[in-house]
């Protein structure tokens, strides 16, 4: 087992103990029914060969930003989701991260802690959510038809790691202008959803993915007046097994040594992310 410390030192968030992530059942985020997330000695060790010079000079504390979700099931109406998170590198390089978000509707609400390469991939996390449904209808009475409103709420609860996991960057977490790689995932899966339509599913997907860094160099202040350094344009695309392609767009901070999301679209949706706020440690 290898220490990474705790993830936040000043909250009550579960405290992520070694890389192979020992979350108490219970004490995770809806993970009380759930065995210990332990990764396997082989991902650890190709991990820890990754990040063994990664040492980033300024690494970020804290982001806020808003996505604006366009799904084609809403027919061109866009929502909004609100999310904060807040950074802890650990000792192993790996980044401990906890976030909460809720749709600015309020009709939804979640929070999340992981451990991220750099903020590329999830390593390992749970997370929990409540989407709530308000809804009206009719039913008749007599010659009348009488409103009615219906509410129902759902609760989901995820967990996931990573099961298996090659590269062929020699340096993920540092990308270099023009610079092209590739990695392979397999992550395991469980997640449970409560309510009226309630299931329960555990299973593994594999992603090919493939990314290329843009050539330009840009001060990263460009994106947001706090940050600090330079950033570099990355996208990214990602092929599921069962063939469904998602395109992710990141900037890479260079002095922070770590990928935000600015934009992913799949066949049926766009995000786009606006970044709003940032802060570095005091």
């Amino acid at each position: 087992m290898i220490p990474l410390g705790r993830m936040l030192r000043r909250t009550t968030f579960v405290t992520l103990t070694a890389l192979g992530l020992s979350l108490s059942p219970g004490m995770a985020l809806g993970a009380a029914e759930e065995q210990p997330l332990t990764l396997d000695a082989t991902v650890q060790a190709k991990l820890l060969d990754l990040l063994k010079e990664y040492k980033p000079a300024t690494p970020l504390a804290m982001i806020s930003e808003v996505s604006e979700i366009n799904n084609k099931g809403n027919f061109g109406k866009s929502i909004y989701l609100a999310r904060k998170a807040y950074y802890a590198l650990q000792d192993s390089g790996l980044l401990g991260i906890v976030t909460s978000a809720a749709l600015t509707d309020g009709a939804s609400a979640g929070s999340a802690q992981s451990l991220s390469l750099c903020g590329l991939l999830t390593v390992v996390g749970t997370a929990a959510g409540t989407s709530r449904n308000d809804s009206t209808g009719v039913i008749p009475f007599g010659k009348l038809f009488v409103p009615f409103g219906v509410r129902s709420s759902t609760d989901i609860n995820r967990s996931e790691k990573l099961k298996q996991f090659d590269t062929t960057a020699a340096h993920i977490c540092a990308p270099q202008p023009g610079e092209q790689f590739t990695y392979r995932t397999e992550t395991e899966f469980h997640f449970k959803i409560s309510g009226m339509f309630g299931t329960t599913k555990t299973g593994t997907r594999t992603e090919e993915v493939s990314c290329k860094v843009d050539a330009g160099v840009q001060p990263a202040s460009g994106l947001l007046a706090v940050l600090r350094g330079d950033a570099l344009a990355v996208t990214c695309e990602r092929i599921a097994q069962g063939g469904d392609k998602t395109t992710s767009e990141y900037v890479f901070l260079r002095d922070s040594g770590q990928y935000l999301l600015r934009a992913e679209t799949i066949p049926v949706q766009t995000i786009k992310v606006r970044l709003e706020q940032a802060a570095y440690p005091q």
